[in-house]
Formats: structure tokens, sequence, C-alpha cells
């Protein structure tokens, strides 16, 4: 099982705290505000401690020593940094981990020997990154169904064809179905023609 302290009480907290309980990690938390320390005692079954945690004896009681991981989520930046610096100057602990606003204070956070620093602007610009590189994935597969309907519409008029060629008429529902059959295929490769040319053009 793995020790680990979470420094400050975000709206999010209460369900870190649960899903990584979940996951095997003993998890204690530590905020400056009563009330909010309160409430969470009563909403989960989490140790719970109110005070400063840039002061090292309020880390000392929280179990830092027996900890290999801090969390510092507070909504101060220099203090979040401020934490995770006394965790690793005082206690050695393994991995701290400071949450930041403001993602220019990225430079202090590596200077400062933190293990890692991670912010929501970062977050957000990755999700979208991904976000886009899964939507010409997703593109991609509906152009190739696509043209896979159009051969399989071709297919069955071209076995229509040789099915009905020995005969000295072709009956007319039978030629309906084949124009149908190559008109719906042509339809469905002029779709994907023009999804082509929107995607190289930068407007799909």
């Amino acid at each position: 099982m793995h020790n680990l302290i979470i420094v400050g009480i975000k709206k999010f907290t209460p369900y870190l705290a649960q899903e990584l309980a979940q996951k095997n990690f003993k998890v204690t938390v530590i905020d400056t505000d009563p009330l909010k320390c309160r409430e969470l005692k009563t909403e989960r079954s989490l140790r719970v401690l109110n005070g400063d945690a840039t002061d090292p004896s309020i880390l000392e009681e929280a179990g830092i020593k027996r900890s290999n991981i801090l969390l510092a989520l507070t909504g101060s930046d220099s203090i979040n940094l401020e934490i995770c610096k006394v965790a690793k100057k005082d206690f050695h602990t393994e991995k701290t981990l400071a949450w930041l606003d403001n993602p220019h204070n990225e430079d202090a956070c590596q200077e400062s020997g933190i293990f890692r620093c991670f912010n929501v602007v970062d977050k957000i610009t990755v999700e979208l990154e991904e976000s886009l590189q899964r939507s010409d994935m997703e593109s991609y597969i509906r152009v190739t169904k696509l043209l896979e309907s159009a051969k399989k519409l071709f297919r069955k008029a071209n076995l229509l064809k040789t099915a009905t060629s020995n005969r000295k008429e072709v009956d007319q529902k039978a030629a309906g179905k084949i124009e149908g059959y190559e008109e719906s295929a042509k339809m469905i490769e002029d779709v994907v023609k023009q999804r082509i040319i929107l995607r190289k053009n930068g407007d799909a």
C-alpha cells in the first residue's frame, strides 16, 4: 500500500481521494480551512488534518515520513511549490507533485527539484490536440467505410449483370437494380472525393 498526502481541498479532492483509496493508496488530506476539513471527514472515511502544510510539523503529523507521494493542490502556486520544497528538503519525499494555475511557474518547479508540476492550461491543450487527432482518425474510418459500401454496390451491379448476360432481354426490374447500384456507388464516391478535398483545404 502507498501512503499519499493531498494538501488542499478542491471540489474534486473528495472524488480523487476516493479513487486513490480504491487503488490501494492510504490517503491523508491537509487543509487550512477547518470547515472544509469537517465536511470532508463527514462525507468520506479519510484521515483529514486541519493545518498549514508549509509547516514541517504539520506534514510530520500527517505522516510524511511514511509517505512516498505528496500532492499539493491549494489555490496558490507559490504555496504549492513551497509545500513540495519542504517535503523534498526536510523529509526527502520521493515524489512531490504541484498543481499550478499559471503554466509560467513551471520553471520554478523544475529549479526546485519537484518531481512534477501540472496545470489546467497544459491539460486542456493536450486534450484538444488528442481530440483533433481522434477526429482525423474518425474521419478516415468514415471515408474507408463509405468506399467499402461503394465497392459492394459495384460488385452487386456486376454480379447482376453477369447473371442476366445470357438473357436475350434484360427485364426492367433487373436493369433498374443495376442502374440503382451503380448510381448509389458513384454518389458515395463523389461524397468521398468531396471529403478528401475539404480535408486537404483544412475545412473538414
